[in-house]
């Protein structure tokens, strides 16, 4: 009998704790791929004929949104809508809350820089502050914590540590601003 080498998915996923450089590699895709969204979204707000300096409000849920993004073919991959353990659509006929990883803040403008934008889905439920925050389970990363992307098109990993959240964001003091979960 031939003795396996290697990693493969299936022993990954039930060995994670003891591949923790494969784990930081998912939390550093995520990063990015947010990062590559929030330009998106920048470059909508920054088109006089679309957004005129406002992110898009098109819709109740960020799935919503990604399919109003998708069916105006501004967004062309289905990619970047997923992460973490969130499996990304394969089709713009099958964008879910089940498959989509990102939680979209809606009512920012541009001038609004270092507030959150995207965020993992279910990490938070506001952006008026930062802390305390206590981790929330039903996020696809738990208490490991989540992505934040701001307005600015800054993205960056946050952890929990005894319960704050590291870094910190500009509190929002925009009170018609609200958090859409998938």
């Amino acid at each position: 009998m031939q003795k396996k080498v290697g990693l493969d998915r299936d022993h990954y996923s039930h060995q994670q704790s003891a591949y923790p450089f494969l784990e930081k590699g998912k939390q550093t895709v995520d990063v990015s791929n947010g990062r590559g969204l929030s330009q998106l979204f920048f470059a909508y707000a920054n088109d006089t004929s679309l957004g005129d300096g406002v992110f898009p409000t098109n819709g109740t849920t960020s799935t919503d949104i990604f399919k109003f993004l998708v069916t105006n073919n501004f967004l062309t991959t289905m990619k970047v809508l997923g992460g973490g353990n969130v499996k990304a659509p394969t089709t713009s006929n099958n964008i879910t809350s089940t498959n989509v990883y990102w939680a979209y803040v809606t009512g920012l403008t541009q001038s609004e820089g270092d507030v959150p934008l995207l965020i993992t889905k279910f990490s938070i439920t506001t952006v008026a502050n930062t802390n305390p925050i206590s981790p929330v389970m039903t996020s696809p990363w738990k208490d490991k914590g989540f992505v934040v992307v701001t307005a600015d098109t800054s993205a960056s990993w946050y952890t929990f540590t005894n319960g704050t959240v590291s870094p910190k964001w500009s509190p929002c003091t925009n009170t018609g601003v609200s958090v859409l979960q998938p």
